[in-house]
């Protein structure tokens, strides 16, 4: 039977409307016993969840390619967003053995767990890539997004190229929609690799996936794209999905991605429950991520400036949470948000410090463009102290055993 039965409405009791999701980054949430790569793990998930459970938590999300089919290999030009490898792990985070053990130690807690998978993009050094660009007359060219330059006359005759189009890129300046090192798939090309790994990742032993569709920004293929994951994977399994429709405010679009009978996906990261409850989509509720500073620090005065920073701090938190818990839809909590967690100090140099490319390069364009306007200077560090991905990707903070912060 289909996941999204075409007679579901809004009220429409379903489980994943009911759960709690904890959303996980595993590079900075647990390293186990023993580790030495400096960074969280696999078996360091493991055995943070009894805290998970005794949370609250119904479904283990974690985060990012970092752990997509569970931690694949990557260069960590974009913290994992560049796959070079969906079927392998990456040693820094454990074994497919280990991958065995948290998928049956998460379903013994009575627990889900839900993972990213980034089908748009992978690494430039997937071995796709490395043959696509092999040639123009290479069976595989056309399995990514391959585009002439504009010739261009100067004047006095010199002929150069351009790129094809003035397109930035999310993370910097020009090249693909995140970092040059990140080419699209093209979509269009049915020689180009399909749902296989998506559909394993889905079978019941590996339980639920987050598609993760890069088509930035809501590009006029993106339901078709949609619309085919749902019809030839997603619509065989009662899995929770959830996608980013960042800067769209149409609510028509929205509701095609997301109404109870759209065939798309189960909900959006948006926080606006009229638009769902009064058209019959459904709504996640949410104030922090991986791609957010923290709530704290972003709605209460969290300054080390005041003898009562602190307990504002605690009482903002506390209220932020019952804000989130008394709303219509899926709850989803950020890994530290739990306990108050803030942002990077602001002492901390910006360049030795801060590790996210999006960070880096933002950084260097102001020390570039403004290198005569220290105000200006000022400002961008103001930017990055109050914005920076960076904040939300600091270490868990665990005391004897128990979150505290």
């Amino acid at each position: 039977m289909s996941s999204q039965a075409s007679d579901q409405l809004y009220s429409t009791p379903q489980w994943w409307k009911e759960a709690v999701v904890y959303q996980v980054y595993p590079s900075s949430f647990q390293a186990h016993a023993g580790s030495t790569t400096g960074c969280g793990s696999i078996k360091g998930i493991i055995s943070r969840l009894d805290y998970l459970k005794a949370l609250g938590v119904d479904v283990v999300w974690s985060s990012l390619s970092q752990f997509t089919l569970l931690v694949v290999p990557s260069p960590q030009v974009d913290m994992g967003y560049d796959i070079s490898d969906y079927i392998q792990i990456d040693a820094r985070y454990g074994t497919l053995d280990d991958v065995d053990t948290i998928i049956a130690e998460v379903r013994k807690w009575d627990m889900k767990l839900v993972l990213d998978l980034v089908v748009n993009h992978t690494s430039d050094q997937h071995p796709w890539f490395l043959e696509s660009r092999g040639g123009k007359n290479h069976p595989k060219r056309d399995c990514y997004i391959w585009r002439k330059g504009k010739v261009v006359t100067e004047t006095g005759g010199t002929v150069d190229q351009e790129p094809p189009n003035n397109w930035a890129q999310i993370l910097g300046e020009a090249g693909s929609a995140w970092t040059p090192e990140q080419p699209d798939l093209n979509s269009d090309n049915p020689e180009a690799p399909e749902y296989d790994d998506a559909e394993i990742t889905l079978d019941p032993k590996h339980h639920t996936f987050q598609p993760v569709f890069r088509d930035f920004v809501n590009g006029p293929k993106m339901h078709g794209y949609l619309q085919e994951m749902h019809r030839e994977v997603l619509s065989r399994y009662d899995a929770i999905t959830v996608g980013e429709m960042p800067w769209i405010s149409d609510e028509s679009e929205i509701l095609r991605t997301v109404g109870a009978n759209a065939g798309e996906l189960r909900m959006i990261f948006i926080f606006d429950l009229r638009v769902m409850i009064g058209n019959n989509g459904w709504n996640t509720v949410f104030i922090e991520n991986h791609d957010n500073p923290r709530s704290v620090s972003r709605y209460v005065d969290d300054s080390d400036d005041s003898d009562d920073s602190d307990e504002y701090g605690h009482i903002g938190a506390k209220l932020l949470a019952l804000m989130q818990t008394t709303l219509g839809g899926t709850l989803f909590v950020y890994q530290g948000e739990e306990i108050g967690m803030r942002n990077i100090p602001k002492e901390w140099d910006v360049a030795k410090e801060y590790k996210d490319i999006e960070t880096i390069n933002y950084w260097n364009k102001v020390n570039d463009v403004y290198a005569g306007s220290p105000e200006l200077v000022q400002h961008g560090r103001a930017v990055v102290q109050m914005k920076a991905r960076d904040h939300a990707r600091t270490p868990m903070n665990w005391a004897l055993g128990i979150a505290t912060a």
